[in-house]
């Protein structure tokens, strides 16, 4: 059993991570749906969002909106499924939670999100706003969320808890369409998990898919579970506390790569990790790249097992609005 710490006992410079009673999902009957109040609403001016719907096109500049919503007193109100709820709760002042039917790694197809027909929704990812928020110096990102604070409700701690999973995993997270890495990942001495998605499968089969999430953070945080992306997968990992030894996506930018290496520095001591690429998926300029890094590879895991980042797990009560 994890320890869980008291409020008081919280230090600066912790990954925290919260946990909160299911019975804080209280039913709301402006949006028909159950809602999660994870702070106290001190701005009356709302904006309702929901990224990575679809796929993760966004990455750190989630944490350039949350400074942007309170640099101009906005009452962030997020709609996810329960999955996304630590997730969400890095940038949301409230989430409200709609179902979600998907069929991960069924086939290629890694979406998180879900698909909602709420109105009045503000699109951060595509819209005009994003320009603004982009304006955002990464310092200030920098400063604000390198360690981070996430929410996670308690019936998925108690899964993890009673799952009793190994430790010291590297995990892959490729599409199926990454013909190029998949094929190096195969010839790695380096022994990995997940490269045909049949542990992620049994992952799945012993928990929940509203649970997945929580459990991934917690397994990298506490279990040191390290993941090698391709993808969308990793515009994700960058912003939720995981430990990532690769990531790989045409969306990187010169921002979310600065933000990236500038976290690692500050959190293990090394600019150098993750290993960053900037190719599409599909891309013939993938062909041998990781196999040509995999002692880098390996030496990254390693130096992330001796350098763990300190984290704190908290009960907490959460608002009523």
């Amino acid at each position: 059993m994890l320890k869980i710490q008291h409020r008081n006992q919280i230090q600066s410079g912790f990954d925290q991570i919260k946990i909160v009673s299911d019975m804080s999902l209280k039913w709301d009957s402006r949006f028909k749906s159950n809602i999660l109040n994870l702070n106290p609403k001190i701005h009356e001016k709302e904006i309702i969002v929901s990224p990575c719907a679809d796929e993760h096109w966004i990455s750190t500049d989630l944490f350039k909106f949350r400074i942007y919503a309170e640099q101009n007193n906005l009452h962030v109100i997020g709609i996810c499924s329960k999955n996304q709820i630590p997730f969400f709760s890095l940038f949301c002042d409230d989430v409200v939670l709609v179902k979600s039917d998907q069929h991960w790694y069924d086939e290629d197809y890694s979406s998180n999100g879900v698909y909602h027909h709420f109105k009045n929704k503000t699109d951060i990812e595509h819209g005009s706003i994003r320009g603004d928020f982009k304006k955002i110096l990464d310092e200030d990102v920098i400063a604000k969320f390198c360690y981070r604070k996430i929410c996670i409700l308690e019936s998925s701690y108690d899964k993890f808890v009673s799952l009793n999973l190994p430790s010291d995993l590297i995990v892959v997270e490729f599409k199926e369409s990454s013909v190029f890495p998949i094929q190096d990942v195969k010839n790695f001495t380096l022994k990995t998990v997940g490269l045909d998605r049949q542990f992620q499968k049994d992952l799945l089969k012993k928990t929940h898919h509203e649970d997945y999430m929580s459990i991934q953070i917690l397994a990298s945080t506490t279990l040191n579970w390290q993941y090698l992306c391709c993808g969308g997968s990793g515009n994700l990992m960058s912003v939720i506390p995981m430990k990532l030894l690769s990531l790989q996506d045409q969306t990187i930018d010169d921002s979310v790569e600065n933000i990236v290496r500038s976290f690692a520095e500050i959190r293990y001591g090394n600019r150098k990790i993750p290993i960053i690429n900037r190719y599409f998926v599909e891309s013939s300029g993938l062909k041998g790249f990781f196999k040509e890094k995999e002692k880098e590879i390996q030496a990254a895991s390693e130096y992330l097992s001796a350098n763990k980042v300190p984290y704190n797990i908290f009960k907490e009560t959460c608002f009523t609005n």
